[in-house]
Order: C-alpha cells, then structure tokens, then sequence
C-alpha cells in the first residue's frame, strides 16, 4: 500500500520515514519554500487588518464580507489568461512582478490609514487590485512547483508549501491583532509591504527551469478553450473542480469570524488575532500530516475526509458561544481544509501535462475564488438572517456535493 511502510517486525507504519521530508534537500525549492512563507505571513497580516479597518469604518458585516470577497472578481474574470501566460512566460518573472505590485498596495493602505483619509471604498479599490494581481500570479505558482521537484516528491513539497502559508496563517493573526491594539492598522499595512518585498527577493535564488517557454502562434481565446475542453474531459480534474466550487457555500466562515470576535465571543482584536492563529495553526498540523503520511492509494478518499472536517466543524462553531471550545472547532476546521487542499492539489498537478498546467491551474484557482464569494454571501445573510446561518447553509450545501461526488 502506498503511503506506508512495513518495520522490521512486519507491521505497517502509516507515516514514512523523515526521508519524506527529502524534497527540502532541493536547492530551488527551498528558496521557493521561503518567499512562499513571507508571501503567505503578508496575506495573513491583510486580511486581519482589513476586515478590522472595514468593520470599524462602516460598523458592517455585510461591507467586511465585500471588502474581502471582492478579491474573487478580477481573479475569475481574468484567471484564465493568467494560465495562459503562466504556459508562455517564465513563471518567475510572473510571480516576482505580482510581489512587487502587492508591496506597493500594502504601503499605500497604509498611507491612506496614517494621513487620516482612509475610506471604506479605497480598501475596495485595494482589495480589487490585489484580485487582479492573483489572477496571474496563483496560476504561475501552482504551475511551477511540479518543475522544481520529482514527481514523486510532489505530495510532499504541497505538504511543506502548505506548511510555510499555515505558518504565515499562525503568526500573521496573532501579530497582525497585536498590532492592531498597540502600533495601529497603518503600521501592520506597511509591515505587509515591507514582508513581500522580501517574498520577492527571496525568489529572485530560486532559478527557473522553464524559462524559455515554447513559442506560441495560437490565439489566447484559442489556448483558454484547449484549457477548458481538456479539464472537463478529465474526470478527476473535473471532479475536484465540482467540490472546490462547492467552496462559496462552505466558506462564509472567513468574513465571519471578526463578527464573532466582537459580537458574539466578546473578545476584541486580540481574540479575533487569537482566532486565525488557531485556525492556522489547524492548517499547519493538517499540512505536516499529509506530509508525513505521504502517497497514499485513494487519495478522493483522504480529499472527502478533509472536506468533512471542515464542514462539521464550522457547523459546531456556528453556535458556539464559549471561546475555547470554537477554538477547538477551528483548529479542526485548519486540519481538514489543509488535508483536503495538498490531497486535491497534487492530484490536479499530477494529471495535468507540464505544457497545459499553467491553464488548468488558473482554472482550479477560479474555483477556489469561491473562498472570498463566500466571504461576501456570508456577510449579507448574516445580515439580512442572522450570524450562524450561513455558515450552516455553507456545511448542509457542501457536504452532500462531496459525498455524491465519491
């Protein structure tokens, strides 16, 4: 059975071998590996103060959910010509402009917050700009990492990507909360600028494979639908494409959670920086055991178990009222939505050929747009409902779709 070894007494040993961890051995991706955590510390810390800056601006759940969920409109609509370029162009240079560009709306939000003329739509246009940003640079990163480690290594080098965003995902919160209460919002936006200017020196060791891309005489409309056709007529893409848009249902929780901080738990900033912490540190753990438990034969199996994690727990954190128990909730919520995406990740990179990754790639991420969407659909039901409802509706929509799935 993949995924496992035998002992020298014969019983099977579920977890491999720190050789596992093997894929650290390789120059390149280790560079890959530290501007993927700088990069990932920089979403963390925005996203923290953003929703707290927005809150305190307009006292609006519904405006929170839009600030954060608006990210996922220029990245759907301009996605699949990310992919396009991402099968083109050397994916470094891609990624090293993308940083670029997110340091310089980093410093500026944290301008408008210090000369006092910070409104709620300027984080708006931000967020907007930061969108469009990923819909180039997320295809081109997904699309890389199978040309800097084996094949067989693949689970593993998702496993530690993830490792290194679930770090950012612990530390941004807490620092980003902490922050917040004793420098101020302006300082944490320009500690995130200043985080990816060294997310994109980092990459500049990493050296790039495909640099000299194939030349291309094909239409981009034309290499978009070869992108599409080929996708759907794989059954394995198209099945995780299916569950990730399922996504805009189960994740509402992302917007929620400042309300929760204030409204519900009572316990401020810092508890809301205590919150994603948690949730990180869930990500973090999820991601390490996939790591260490390696291939494994029937991954849709380990890719349906993540999902219902994630989804029973945000069901049980929807009406928790006691702080350490929704902390145990979303730490569970981390370990299942971290198996579930390196599982589901590796298994798209696999099943896609190097020449038509950076399409397929750009596609799965509009899928996984469906993160912010359901920022925003959480945000208006909590207001037109009330704060648990979508995040119920979320688990009772996505759950059933993953299970008919498999």
């Amino acid at each position: 059975m993949a995924g496992t070894q035998t002992s020298g007494n014969g019983r099977r040993q579920l977890f491999r071998s720190p050789a596992s961890l093997g894929v650290l051995g390789i120059r390149d991706f280790r560079w890959f590996v530290a501007s993927a955590a700088f990069s990932d510390l920089g979403i963390s810390l925005r996203v923290v103060v953003t929703g707290w800056v927005v809150l305190e601006l307009t006292d609006s759940a519904a405006w929170v959910g839009l600030v954060i969920g608006i990210t996922a409109l220029p990245t759907i609509l301009f996605s699949l010509f990310g992919g396009v370029i991402a099968d083109r162009v050397s994916r470094k240079r891609i990624l090293i402009t993308g940083r670029i560009a997110l340091a310089g709306l980093g410093f500026l939000a944290g301008l408008l917050i210090s000369t006092g003329a910070v409104e709620a739509w300027h984080l708006l246009a931000i967020s907007i700009g930061i969108g469009l940003t990923a819909a180039f640079s997320r295809p081109a990163g997904g699309s890389w990492i199978p040309t800097l480690v084996p094949r067989e290594k693949l689970i593993s080098a998702n496993g530690l990507v993830g490792a290194a965003h679930n770090t950012g995902e612990i530390i941004g919160p807490g620092l980003g909360g902490w922050l917040i209460g004793t420098a101020g919002s302006d300082t944490v936006f320009f500690i995130v600028a200043g985080v990816y200017v060294a997310s994109f020196l980092t990459l500049g060791f990493v050296r790039d494979p495909g640099a000299t891309k194939r030349v291309v005489r094909k239409a981009v409309l034309t290499e978009i639908k070869e992108g599409l056709k080929y996708a759907a007529g794989s059954q394995v893409i198209l099945g995780i494409l299916i569950i990730n848009t399922s996504g805009i249902f189960a994740t509402a929780l992302i917007a929620m959670m400042p309300v929760y901080a204030r409204d519900v738990l009572d316990v401020g900033a810092s508890g809301l920086g205590v919150m994603g912490a948690v949730l990180g540190a869930g990500f973090l753990v999820g991601s390490i055991i996939i790591t260490l438990i390696g291939d494994v034969p029937r991954k849709t199996l380990v890719v349906w178990l993540g999902a219902a994690m994630w989804d029973f727990s945000v069901a049980g954190f929807a009406f928790s009222s006691y702080f350490p128990l929704s902390l145990f909730l979303l730490f569970i919520t981390g370990v299942g939505g971290s198996i579930y995406f390196v599982t589901a990740f590796s298994l798209l990179q696999s099943a896609t050929p190097d020449e038509m990754r950076g399409r397929v790639m750009s596609i799965f991420g509009i899928t996984m747009d469906m993160v912010p969407l359901g920022a925003m659909l959480g945000g208006f039901l909590a207001v037109t409902v009330n704060n648990w409802f979508p995040l119920i509706l979320g688990a009772a929509i996505a759950e059933p779709i993953t299970v008919i799935y498999f």
